[in-house]
């Protein structure tokens, strides 16, 4: 990872999981960040972490499932820091179950929220995107394994690899 010293990084699913870990590593290069995802109070306790390696840490709470607030949420986030270098899309569910045992309904929320929200946010206003869920840390390394057991989110990783 390079030096983003003076860069403005948002991470979309900074919560926890990945996007935490995301954040941290942000954070030891330089970055000054925004950290997004629904649990305030989890994104409160990440900024106090991140806060012990870098000076410019916010929380931007919000659900990406309200793609229709996007614009305003956007415009937030450009607001704390006057621009967003880079939006790290990180956000998202996975399932546990055979495909044919999950019902259709869980596929459609989790394709809503683990792209189309994603792209959605990354289409505001053109940003550089540089992690997504599934690309950075699960494409071809976990998806092998998972195909069986984690079938929609297999199937996102493809389609994210796909478009970015």
């Amino acid at each position: 990872m390079e030096n983003y010293n003076g860069k403005v990084v948002w991470v979309t699913g900074a919560s926890s999981g990945i996007g935490e870990a995301l954040a941290y590593s942000f954070a030891k290069k330089g970055a000054s960040l925004i950290l997004s995802g629904r649990n305030n109070e989890a994104l409160e306790l990440v900024k106090n972490n991140c806060l012990l390696f870098s000076e410019n840490c916010k929380v931007l709470p919000f659900d990406m499932l309200s793609i229709d607030q996007f614009p305003s949420i956007v415009q937030s986030a450009r607001n704390l820091f006057g621009r967003v270098d880079y939006l790290c899309n990180n956000a998202g569910m996975s399932q546990r179950s055979l495909i044919v045992d999950t019902p259709l309904e869980i596929d459609r929320k989790i394709m809503e929220l683990d792209y189309f929200s994603q792209v959605a946010l990354t289409k505001q206003q053109h940003f550089v995107v540089i992690c997504g869920i599934g690309i950075v840390k699960l494409s071809g390394i976990l998806v092998p394994r998972m195909l069986f057991s984690c079938g929609m989110l297999c199937t996102i990783v493809l389609v994210l690899v796909g478009n970015y």
